[in-house]
């Protein structure tokens, strides 16, 4: 077993097998070269895939991201023909029904049967991985596996996440800073006698309220959505619409800011019917029309969440067992009210129309529309109207671009000035603030069961859209957003290999000698 770092000498280093895609693996080998070249304190193994784990090694402790994998293992797959077939019928060159033979539809079903028996394949396969890992930490009890893939179960899945997440709701974070001693002191006043000003508010944990949408967010389903809204004390705008798959390509990480009422977005209420400001058919001819003008990113299984002012600011949190580090990033700004929550104000902004779109309808906001090239995407996010698209791993759109994308709202009073800076952007938290995440943090890694996660909260501004709360001194509410399994840790990267072999020492440590094979354990 490797012992632990003594008078600053480099431990002996920890063999860690790892099983991640390739792209993550790629990134975390250079975190961890980059910043330990001149202390090793661990060496990286990958595990072979086509080799028994049981084979490979000696390793002292096993991590992975299978997340896809894990996802897969744990959903039932009934093979989506529907889905699958109705899309690729949808997809065909357009051909009649009648006459001049199947318009392309025998070459869309047997598509359609090949990319179900390719989904089931896959699906087999990663239930395959999955149950090797399980069946690895069962059989060597002495090689921790970070984390348990029954665990990372919880954060692949953002409904799953969210319901975990209001359990936690109005959870207190620490007493305020003063204690029973505090307490009795401000009781008895001060060395005058004049009383103690009263104890700082505590903070508490809070989650966003929100729906699942099985079926997206659609002209069909607009309706459904805003009644279950409603129905959990949502407003019907604005909103934050994210795909209930958290992990996997870069379509999990697309997310789009609806500006207006779902049905005013995707039927054109209160228009004047044909063609809104954008150009775009607000779906009033009949037939597909309607979902036609949806843009397609809105039509998959979606989380939608309420969304809060909070000065602009993302507040980032790395967890490394009992190692909690907090970085400060811009958020999404905080939305004037000429933005949100008036179904007047689809008056103004009828149907779904993307920035600089030139009528072809078909924006898909990943790199433009198909095949029309109409569609400007700006710092990272695509303002389609009233539903603004942006991908959150890249930098958020500010109110310039918010605004942009809907010029009556940017001339509407109270519209911010564009391109203005978000407010708090950057700026250090307070001890207090600081105190509440690391408590948020050890929250979170009791009811989800992970050692190596991150967190994104947000501090909701007094008066802001759905919140309430205060600045960093007053107390408030910490709004938990997402949780996510194993992050790059990229902003740690100086401090990441010593952390993590401090984390997997103390792993080892607490298991205790526990007898293996040699090929497995040292």
């Amino acid at each position: 077993m490797a012992s632990a770092r003594t008078d600053g000498e480099p431990p002996a280093p920890l063999v860690v097998g790892y099983a991640f895609m390739s792209k993550k693996a790629d990134t975390f080998r250079a975190t961890l070269s980059s910043a330990a070249l001149e202390w090793r304190a661990i060496d990286l193994e990958a595990l072979g895939a086509g080799q028994p784990l049981a084979d490979q090694g000696p390793f002292d402790v096993v991590i992975h991201k299978l997340s896809e994998d894990i996802h897969a293992a744990t959903t039932a797959f009934d093979g989506g023909t529907s889905r699958i077939n109705s899309s690729c019928v949808g997809d065909g060159d357009g051909g009649s029904d009648s006459g001049g033979g199947d318009g392309g539809l025998g070459t869309a079903t047997a598509a359609a049967t090949a990319a179900v028996a390719s989904a089931v394949a896959a699906a087999a396969a990663a239930r395959r991985r999955v149950a090797a890992l399980e069946a690895f930490a069962r059989d060597y009890p002495g090689v921790p596996l970070v984390d348990s893939p029954s665990a990372v179960a919880r954060v692949v899945d953002r409904a799953r996440t969210g319901q975990l997440l209001r359990q936690l709701h109005g959870r207190p974070l620490g007493n305020g800073g003063g204690g029973n001693g505090g307490a009795r002191e401000r009781a008895a006043g001060g060395e005058d006698g004049a009383p103690c000003p009263p104890p700082p508010a505590p903070w508490r944990l809070v989650a966003p309220r929100f729906v699942v949408a099985p079926g997206g967010v659609t002209a069909a389903t607009a309706g459904w959505v805003e009644g279950a809204l409603a129905g959990v004390g949502v407003g019907p705008a604005p909103l934050i619409v994210k795909p209930v798959l958290a992990c996997g390509p870069g379509a999990s990480h697309m997310l789009s800011l609806l500006l207006d009422r779902p049905s005013a977005i995707l039927l054109g209420s209160n228009t004047s019917g044909g063609s809104g400001s954008n150009g775009v058919s607000n779906g009033g001819g009949g037939g597909n029309d309607d979902d036609k003008a949806a843009p397609r990113w809105l039509g998959q299984p979606s989380v939608v969440q309420e969304y809060v002012n909070h000065g602009g600011r993302l507040l980032k949190v790395y967890v490394l067992g009992d190692e909690v580090r907090l970085v400060v990033r811009p958020s999404l700004p905080d939305l004037p009210r000429s933005l949100w929550g008036s179904s007047s104000s689809s008056s103004t902004g009828g149907g779904v129309g993307c920035v600089g779109d030139d009528g072809c309808g078909d924006c898909d906001g990943f790199g433009g529309c198909d095949g029309c090239g109409g569609c400007e995407d700006a710092a990272g996010g695509t303002g389609c109207g009233r539903v603004v698209l942006f991908d959150s791993q890249k930098p958020y759109p500010t109110l310039g671009d918010i605004l942009a994308s809907s010029p009556a709202a940017a001339a509407a009073p109270g519209a911010a000035a564009p391109g203005a800076a978000a407010p708090g952007a950057g700026a250090a938290v307070s001890a207090r603030l600081e105190r509440a995440v690391g408590e948020a943090a050890a929250l979170l890694r009791g009811v989800f069961g992970l050692s190596l996660f991150g967190f994104d909260c947000v501090v909701p501004v007094a008066g802001g859209v759905g919140g309430g709360g205060g600045g960093d001194e007053d107390g408030g509410d910490l709004m938990v957003l997402d949780v996510n399994y194993f992050p790059s840790y990229k902003e740690l990267q100086a401090e990441l290999p010593a952390l993590l072999h401090a984390h997997f020492t103390g792993l080892l440590r607490a298991r205790g000698p526990q007898p293996a094979p040699e090929g497995i354990n040292r």
